[in-house]
């Protein structure tokens, strides 16, 4: 997901309470294309009544809620669960709000949109409400468009962004006649200069180079220079360059 600049927000109350105002039914307004949400599920017993919004709004902000749900300190702990406290800070520890109704219009929106499922009373914790941030949930980490670091986490999503059309042709070099007559020439030479031994561990390490797609370690420890290179030369780290 790269996320266009109108859907990158600061997470304020200003800005979730007007994606809510903007998607919440209009008194009186036909029930159509609309859907029924509630941020707590029926276990509860809690009086937070649903709230009704116009559910195509909610498909056309989805990416804007993701990104403002991004910016909140448990998304950034990767943590299991998410307990409803925790929704008051933000990814630096300050709190965005201290309304708890700006933070359940937030929450309004997240279930809505289909980002969290609603949240349940908490198993270790008495009058505490939490929700699972299971693998069909999964939340990118943002932050805000304020913050001085925001040019490079743009620069950041761009790099992973970009790493599944490099990996593609990636294999596809790697299974190319040129480079493979390149890396066995490579690897006669280092036998020749530097011994077998060396030419052994060289073939050893560009073999697992060429299976890193599966390795999720190795993907994550590119570089951005690399990824500038293999974003001129469409090769990662092909060997006699």
């Amino acid at each position: 997901m790269i996320w266009k600049s109108e859907e990158m927000l600061d997470l304020s109350e200003e800005s979730v309470q007007n994606l809510f105002s903007y998607c919440v039914v209009a008194q009186g307004d036909s029930p159509e294309n609309t859907c029924c949400v509630s941020f707590i599920s029926p276990a509860c017993q809690l009086p937070f009544p649903p709230v009704y919004f116009y559910r195509h709004k909610l498909e056309e902000i989805k990416n804007t809620i993701a990104f403002l749900l991004g910016q909140l300190l448990v998304v950034h702990l990767r943590n299991d669960r998410f307990p409803i406290g925790y929704g008051f800070l933000k990814y630096d520890k300050t709190r965005w709000t201290e309304n708890k109704y700006a933070l359940f219009s937030l929450c309004y929106l997240a279930v809505g949109a289909g980002l969290l499922p609603p949240f349940e009373p908490a198993e270790k914790k008495e009058n505490m409400l939490d929700c699972a941030l299971s693998s069909q949930n999964v939340l990118r980490k943002t932050i805000s468009p304020s913050d001085p670091a925001f040019q490079e986490f743009c620069e950041d999503l761009e790099y992973h962004e970009m790493l599944p059309r490099l990996i593609a042709e990636k294999k596809k070099y790697y299974a190319s006649p040129e480079y493979k007559r390149r890396k066995e020439d490579a690897l006669a030479l280092a036998a020749i200069m530097q011994g077998k031994g060396f030419a052994a561990t060289a073939r050893s390490a560009q073999d697992r180079l060429e299976a890193f797609d599966t390795d999720e370690e190795m993907l994550q420890a590119l570089s951005k220079k690399a990824a500038e290179k293999a974003r001129a030369t469409m090769k990662l780290y092909a060997i006699c360059e």
